[in-house]
């Protein structure tokens, strides 16, 4: 994300990254969809049924949450929820909330890295650090945030 913020600037960097993280969720998932749950079970393993058992509501604010908190990788949650049979829209849709947050951040660190490459300065060493400081108060937050949702649901 950072790459494509960097390479083409700002926004429109950001609404491709967003794209291209979409397009590469859609694909793992079809490819988990058409291998099944028995054979996808053979490469992952027991995790699979952690992944499976936190997908179990089969909605959009599950896999939202599952995307804040990152319970496996991107890939391995891609393909689990395809062999899961979640529905594809609440999947898209709640990957697409979920990839939010850290797409805006990302995007705001990527815009401060290419400054302080083309325009070094002590303020764009502290406005990287200060966005640094935000992405992680901001998954801190949110993982707070999730976990008191899950608790109390």
């Amino acid at each position: 994300m950072v790459a494509t913020v960097a390479v083409f600037s700002g926004w429109s960097g950001a609404i491709l990254a967003a794209f291209g993280v979409l397009a590469s969720a859609a694909v793992t998932y079809a490819i988990g969809r058409y291998l099944g749950a028995g054979l996808v079970r053979r490469f992952i393993g027991p995790r699979i049924n952690r992944i499976r058992r936190s997908l179990s509501d089969r909605g959009v604010l599950t896999v939202a949450t599952m995307r804040l908190m990152p319970v496996a990788p991107f890939t391995v949650v891609n393909l689990v929820a395809g062999a899961a049979e979640l529905r594809f829209t609440d999947y898209m849709i709640g990957s697409a909330i979920g990839m939010l947050p850290g797409l805006v951040v990302m995007t705001a660190l990527g815009r401060q890295i290419v400054e302080l490459i083309t325009d070094p300065s002590l303020f764009s060493v502290a406005a990287l650090i200060g966005v640094i400081v935000l992405w992680a108060l901001c998954s801190f937050g949110l993982q707070l945030l999730v976990s008191r949702f899950r608790r109390t649901a």
